[in-house]
């Protein structure tokens, strides 16, 4: 029986002691920051990332199947990316997309070819799986979320998950945004897009927030854009953050032989010369 006892004690102790359980409902606050404030909060902490390098885990689900890749990124702000993709069984890589912010290149090794065009969300989408303008992109995966142009902007309170500030936006055409952010670690944890019909058009949740280089950053994000049939989450490994990284990582040129593919939105069709 002492082994029983045992582990019902530390069982009361963990209980006691809060841990193991998500924290209960949080009463709001006297007061709350005007709509005004918090936005200038969002944007000051996302311009304390401006750049990142590491590596981490890919999982998206495509065609009705999930798949999972290796990716070594670098991200700088404005719009600047790369992602090396790798194969968890070989740990060869089969792709690279990069892009400057203004055209992309993408070097499909699995599928011997080389495209290129404008660095528009369906391109930027083929390997980072979020069908975004790339500065969108940057500052998601920097740990914070894009705010769109908007009307009007209230402030509300969730009592949920240790309580947040609640901001939510009107946006042009009846579509709203909202934005969720940590009421003791200020942290950005969750933002949504919805329609004007109340359809939601994407879903972004940021999870286990580190500090990294004086810099707060989510290790674990999650993008959901159902109406693209997109669902992915991102997994950190190791990064570094505010690094250095030369402009040549962002350009990408086609291997000898090999001639490129200038694609949109639409059928591919073979690149001016």
């Amino acid at each position: 029986m002492r082994p029983r006892r045992a582990s019902l004690a530390a069982a009361a102790l963990l209980v006691a002691a809060g841990l193991g359980c998500k924290p209960g409902p949080v009463a709001a606050p006297a007061s709350l920051p005007t709509a005004r404030a918090l936005l200038d909060e969002v944007r000051a902490r996302q311009a304390q990332a401006r750049s990142l390098r590491g590596d981490g885990k890919l999982d998206f689900w495509a065609d009705g199947g999930r798949t999972k890749i290796t990716v070594n990124l670098a991200v700088m702000r404005p719009g600047r990316l790369r992602f090396e993709a790798e194969s968890p069984l070989s740990g060869h890589t089969v792709g690279t997309l990069v892009t400057d912010g203004d055209r992309f290149a993408l070097l499909d090794v699995e599928h011997n070819r080389f495209l290129v065009g404008p660095a528009l969300p369906c391109n930027v989408a083929r390997m980072t799986r979020i069908p975004m303008p790339p500065d969108d992109v940057a500052t998601i995966l920097l740990g914070s979320a894009p705010v769109r142009p908007y009307e009007a902007a209230e402030v509300g309170w969730s009592p949920d998950g240790g309580g947040r500030e609640v901001l939510q936006l009107r946006l042009p055409g009846g579509s709203t945004q909202r934005i969720e952010i940590a009421n003791k670690s200020r942290d950005l944890l969750d933002a949504r897009v919805t329609d004007p019909r109340g359809t939601l058009v994407w879903h972004l949740t940021h999870e286990d927030f580190r500090t990294i280089g004086g810099v707060r950053l989510p290790r674990k994000s999650r993008f959901v854009a159902p109406q693209e049939k997109t669902d992915v989450l991102l997994r950190y490994r190791d990064i570094e953050v505010n690094c250095s990284i030369p402009n040549e990582v962002f350009h990408l040129t086609p291997p000898p032989g090999m001639a490129a593919t200038e694609v949109g939105c639409a059928p591919a069709v073979p690149a001016s010369r």
